[in-house]
């Protein structure tokens, strides 16, 4: 199969696939068979995934597909009529049945900032350090003084984040004996740079009620309902 999409030999040997592996396989060959040319992987995985919401669409469920789903947020209400339903309340309808079943896609890795904001990141040494020996005190306070109170100039000396440099400084501030034969300087503003690439907020399934034609928003359905459980 790797001859076939790729014209070499696979660069290992003895080679297993699973069956979804080999089933995927079998799909990236025909998906390329139908379109006539070369697909990639992201290519076929686009293409499985509309036609996907495509069957859910149209209410083609497995059993599985179909337990998952809420049903009570998949009501048409205030139709017209009683029976089958028109061809918009299908779209709606199928629309719903998407918005339920299409995974949440979570980035794989979130960039955290913390070395460029000089932020203690996590699986550091100092994370939990609060305190500091007779020694650090020392070492922290002259740096401080000597550099006039610079957190990124202290820190590369006592190879330490400038973070740490600010918790020595909130913990020993200015009316502190140690202060009394050095000068004290205030810290420098630090800028904080979020971190990005962060997990999407999960959505609920809380549609607006304006598709049903009776006008008024679930937001404000949903406060009445709030309300009125707490009579």
């Amino acid at each position: 199969m790797y001859l076939q999409l790729n014209n070499k030999m696979r660069p290992a040997e003895q080679v297993v696939f699973n069956s979804s592996e080999l089933e995927f396989l079998e799909v990236w060959n025909q998906k390329e068979t139908e379109m006539g040319g070369r697909l990639t992987r992201d290519d076929v995985e686009q293409l499985i995934r509309m036609e996907t919401w495509r069957r859910w669409a149209d209410e083609d469920l497995t059993d599985e597909e179909e337990a998952m789903l809420n049903l009570s947020k998949l009501v048409i209400r205030n139709r017209a009529k009683s029976g089958k339903h028109t061809e918009e309340e299908k779209r709606i309808k199928g629309s719903r049945m998407v918005h339920q079943l299409r995974p949440l896609i979570l980035p794989l890795f979130t960039k955290c900032c913390c070395m460029r904001s000089g932020s203690i990141p996590h699986g550091s040494v100092n994370r939990d350090k609060w305190s500091f020996s007779e020694k650090e005190v020392e070492k922290y306070r002259d740096l401080v003084s000597n550099f006039e109170g610079d957190q990124f100039q202290v820190s590369r000396l006592l190879k330490v984040e400038p973070e740490l440099v600010e918790r020595f400084v909130k913990k020993y501030p200015e009316n502190y004996e140690i202060w009394k034969e050095k000068q004290f300087f205030p810290l420098n503003p630090r800028e904080i740079f979020q971190p990005y690439n962060l997990a999407p907020i999960i959505p609920s399934f809380v549609y607006d009620d304006t598709e049903d034609g009776d006008g008024e928003p679930s937001s404000k359905k949903a406060k009445k309902a709030k309300k009125a459980r707490k009579v």
